[in-house]
């Protein structure tokens, strides 16, 4: 069982001619797909599509003779295995494309009956293409189902609906107007790019990003795995870590295209501001930032979970400049390396559905993931090559955690710290820990040592948890440095010829 990505153009044909008799594609687009290989196939083969409501449909073609089932008794109301006789019995050299035929594939009759058929299929040259928008082909038939991803539209196809919408309506767009519309657009299924730029004419007379975006949330929330981060940090926001700070600047601002393109995976421990990070990040290079969430993948059907997964990650190439934020994926992929599959082995496949797609996106989305617990990582996750980088964010230095009060006392105490204001000692806090010293001192009149009463940090209540994350993360390169700010342009240059990044 394979898997193969396009968009029309010789989609279909190849496996047509080489007398595939089975064929899965996998979309969200049912007749958009069908529409364009109906095209492809014109003067080349019959083309009858089916579903559980309208029956067969002839679909006309240059040159091929029409069947007509007007005069059949309607196949709406016959068993599913009977489709698959008609189609066996139908004209030679046809395609038969059928729509959400997964709602019965997997009984047993089905599963048999095609298994009965395919000399048939083989010898007439027929082909069956199922038409869905999950995978969920039965054991006995995945030796036999090739499958075709057929992904949402590209820039390119957007644009001819963009060219359309504005001949049509008589718009002006300029060429910068142009490329708005169609950022906000990637990632949205044909329909939806047409229905956002239609409520955008009706409410402005004009096409504004602004409606096609919101749209694109819509579409974001029917996705079980993602969320479109809401956040208004900067790297002005998160106190020290400057190591990393300017290491992810130098790769935006002096990215060599041909390169990989991957993301970092930063290790350490909680509350060091991995999390405000990623979406500090994206404000930072102005880019959407999606956050992933693993424990929303698993469903309760066979193939379900990894079809959440794929239609995840299409989402997120679609969109293409975006930044993936993925917490804690330790948690999510728990048991992805081990020989135990308690779960019938789809956390494993969910995982390296992931671990795929990271290794081969070609899409622009950079991935921050993060990981409080490296030894339940599995080792593929940090071998080299995976990500861009991997650091370790540890407990913040003393110039950083200075760094860090000083800001959340001006955030939360709207003041300075007085000279000869007693400050507790704050080694060994976390900045999450400082943060809530100080909203607790708002509450104490504004004594951070009364604050601190209230707040017992991890690196006393479990110092050995601490030790182990700087055992296992030991080696990999830390994220705050002696530089206790973030640099100027002039100084990153220097900065990145230094360090050789």
């Amino acid at each position: 069982m394979e898997n193969e990505n396009g968009n029309g153009g010789g989609f279909l044909k190849p496996f047509v001619r080489a007398v595939y008799p089975c064929i899965w594609a996998r979309t969200v687009e049912p007749e958009r797909f069908i529409e364009v290989m109906v095209e492809e196939m014109k003067g080349f083969r019959n083309c009858i599509t089916w579903d559980f409501n309208r029956g067969f449909r002839q679909e006309p073609h240059d040159g091929m003779p029409r069947h007509d089932f007007k005069s059949e008794k309607p196949f709406t109301s016959c068993a599913p295995e009977q489709v698959l006789v008609r189609a066996a019995t139908g004209p030679e050299k046809a395609i038969w494309f059928l729509q959400n035929f997964h709602w019965d594939i997997e009984a047993a009759v089905i599963i048999q009956e095609i298994l009965n058929l395919l000399p048939t299929f083989k010898t007439n040259k027929i082909m069956i293409c199922i038409v869905s928008p999950i995978l969920k082909i039965p054991v006995e038939l995945q030796r036999i189902f090739h499958v075709l991803e057929f992904s949402l539209p590209s820039k390119g196809d957007l644009k001819k609906i963009l060219d359309r919408t504005v001949q049509g309506h008589k718009l002006e767009l300029s060429s910068e107007e142009e490329k708005e519309v169609l950022e906000a657009g990637s990632g949205l299924a044909w329909e939806e790019f047409e229905n956002a730029s239609m409520l955008s004419i009706v409410k402005c007379k004009r096409l504004d990003p602004k409606y096609i975006t919101e749209q694109k949330a819509q579409m974001i929330k029917k996705s079980a795995a993602l969320k479109l981060a809401n956040f208004k940090e900067t790297f002005k926001d998160i106190g020290g870590l400057d190591n990393l700070k300017n290491w992810l600047l130098n790769r935006f601002l002096n990215r060599i295209e041909d390169l990989p393109w991957r993301g970092v995976l930063l290790l350490g421990v909680p509350g060091t501001g991995k999390s405000s990070l990623a979406k500090a990040l994206a404000n930072e290079v102005k880019r959407a930032c999606l956050e992933m969430s693993f424990s929303s993948m698993f469903g309760s059907l066979v193939g379900e979970s990894e079809g959440i997964m794929r239609g995840a990650l299409e989402i997120i190439d679609a969109m293409d400049r975006v930044i993936l934020f993925a917490d804690e994926i330790e948690k999510g992929l728990a048991g992805v390396g081990s020989s135990h599959e308690g779960d019938s082995g789809t956390t494993k496949r969910v995982g390296g559905e992931f671990l795929k797609w990271l290794q081969d996106h070609e899409s622009d989305a950079f991935v921050i993931a993060t990981c409080n617990d490296l030894s339940n990582l599995p080792t593929e996750y940090t071998r080299a090559g995976r990500w861009d980088g991997i650091f370790f964010i540890d407990l913040p230095q003393p110039a950083e955690r200075k760094q860090i009060l000083d800001m959340y006392v001006q955030k939360f105490l709207h003041r300075e710290i007085a000279k000869g204001e007693k400050v507790p000692n704050l080694d060994g806090y976390t900045g999450a820990e400082i943060r809530q010293l100080v909203i607790e001192a708002a509450y104490c009149g504004g004594s951070l040592e009364e604050g601190a009463k209230f707040v017992i940090p991890l690196s006393k209540s479990a110092p050995d948890r601490i030790t182990k994350l700087r055992e296992d993360a030991k080696g990999y390169v830390p994220a705050s440095s002696i530089v206790s700010r973030p640099l100027t342009m002039n100084e990153l240059k220097d900065y990145c010829k230094v360090a050789q990044l």
